[in-house]
């Protein structure tokens, strides 16, 4: 795998060990790593934010997660 998606999978190892601070941190790093990569109109871009949106429902952060999601929806 590319390192944005291993930066990606660290975010939801830290997500499942309850550690949201840097699970939020690595997902932040893994959406604008594939943004400077491919750019924002990338399908990997989109899955990002998608995976970040995730994050924030995991959280019970609804409009956080919205907000990500129709980013992702966009793209």
């Amino acid at each position: 795998p590319n390192y944005s998606t291993v930066i990606g999978d660290l975010a939801v190892c830290y997500q499942r060990l309850q550690r949201p601070e840097e699970a939020r941190a690595k997902y932040v790093e893994a959406v604008e790593l594939v943004a400077k990569i491919h750019g924002p109109e990338h399908p990997e871009y989109a899955t990002a934010l998608s995976n970040y949106a995730c994050f924030f429902a995991d959280l019970k952060l609804f409009d956080e997660a919205i907000v990500h999601q129709e980013r992702a929806i966009r793209v």
